[in-house]
């Protein structure tokens, strides 16, 4: 059975405690997304081919919380 590539899984991601507590402290950050924005970063970078076959799916997410994102990483 072939999976959509829009389906959500968990990934875990080890983090040093004080990092972990910062970002619990700073609830207007969402991690999940920053995590998500700064990957698509490095596969559209590392891989274009492969980013630009799953763009579209960029582009089908009505919401995107890029405010915090944007802010963090400029």
């Amino acid at each position: 059975m072939k999976l959509p590539a829009n389906d959500t899984v968990y990934k875990i991601t080890a983090l040093p405690r004080w990092q972990r507590n910062w970002i619990n402290s700073h609830r207007s950050i969402n991690y999940s997304g920053l995590v998500q924005e700064m990957l698509c970063d490095v596969i559209r970078k590392r891989d274009p081919d492969y980013y630009a076959k799953f763009i579209h799916h960029l582009e089908e997410r009505q919401t995107r919380k890029m405010d915090v994102t944007k802010t963090i990483t400029s």
